[in-house]
């Protein structure tokens, strides 16, 4: 969440501070060298789309909403694909797998099974942000009451 609020007020630099820390912490980690990259992609498309992210959440405020789907669909996918990462770090480089006391092949199992499931997460994410958000963003900016920033 506190990567999506940086992001909307188009501040960049905090969210890839917070991804070089943690993604250097994994690489560091032997377990990091020892799971097969493509576990990570999202992770680092996301990496890619920070600044761009960034740059557009200026789009989340207008009333376009070809500007505000392209911007929600950006944001949310780096929100989802940053709570991934945090896990990845918790659970890696973290150590949260000893404190389990899963032997390094589970870990490598729950590991390469979980990223399977975290490419599924990522495209039902940006197909709900792009079908479903954009809509509830725009009814809920015609509630008079409704304050200000809906993001």
């Amino acid at each position: 969440v506190l990567a999506v609020g940086f992001l909307a007020k188009r501040q960049w630099k905090p969210v890839m501070g917070l991804y070089a820390v943690m993604l250097a912490a994994y690489f560091v980690h032997p377990f990091g060298r020892w799971f097969p990259l493509w576990t990570i992609l999202d992770v680092l498309l996301a990496l890619i789309l920070i600044y761009p992210a960034a740059r557009l959440s200026r789009n989340l405020f207008e009333s376009d909403p070809k500007h505000l789907s392209i911007s929600l669909v950006f944001i949310s996918f780096i929100g989802t694909v940053t709570d991934s990462l945090t896990r990845i770090f918790l659970l890696v480089p973290g150590g949260l797998y000893l404190f389990l006391g899963w032997p390094p092949e589970a870990v490598f199992d729950a590991f390469v099974v979980g990223a399977a499931w975290s490419y599924v997460e990522d495209v039902l994410l940006v197909l709900v942000s792009f079908l479903v958000g954009v809509p509830i963003l725009f009814a809920l900016r015609k509630i008079p009451s409704m304050k200000f920033p809906l993001t």
